[in-house]
């Protein structure tokens, strides 16, 4: 299985690589090992594996595998969120909150734990419940107005929509 698996990673399937990913990060039938991880993380998530952003995201967080990096932490996440991720959300809802890697934005910060609220279930909605209540508190009217505006008119984002996005950000960035 293990064979079968590296074999399918290393011809670029994004689901291997997350797979494999997974596999080091927990020990699971190979060495821990974060940096591996991270490594088959990156492959995954730049071809639109949602949970290899979301983990990827996390590492580059926490600097585990990755140097330390909330820049790189909320592009990731960001990359989740949009796909639809309610785990990625409710993380790029709390790095608005308190402006790591991303100027701090209450609106966006309320929209994001928003989202994730009503996309969890269970004891996974309890966080993000809490935090948007937390964010709505101490909110202005017109921000809070302003967040469930955004979260109103969001809609999930394809590979495809998001990958286009960045290229014409990245021309842009080239072109100044």
């Amino acid at each position: 299985m293990l064979k079968t698996l590296r074999v399918k990673a290393e011809q670029g399937h994004a689901d291997a690589q997350h797979r494999l990913g997974r596999m080091y990060a927990k020990g699971q039938d190979v060495p821990q090992s974060c940096a591996e991880a991270a490594k088959w993380y990156q492959m995954a998530a730049e071809q639109g594996q949602g949970e290899a952003q979301l983990r990827l995201g996390v590492m580059f967080d926490g600097g585990q595998g990755v140097p330390k990096s909330y820049t790189e932490a909320a592009h990731w996440l960001w990359l989740a969120a949009e796909q639809g991720g309610a785990n990625a959300q409710f993380l790029l809802g709390a790095m608005y909150y308190k402006g790591q890697g991303v100027s701090q934005d209450l609106a966006r910060a309320h929209m994001w734990v928003n989202l994730a609220a009503s996309r969890s279930q269970g004891d996974a909605s309890e966080g993000p419940t809490r935090a948007r209540e937390l964010f709505a508190e101490r909110m202005p009217s017109d921000q809070l107005a302003e967040a469930q505006r955004l979260a109103g008119e969001w809609r999930p984002k394809t590979w495809a929509e998001l990958k286009t996005a960045l290229e014409t950000q990245s021309q842009q960035t080239t072109m100044v």
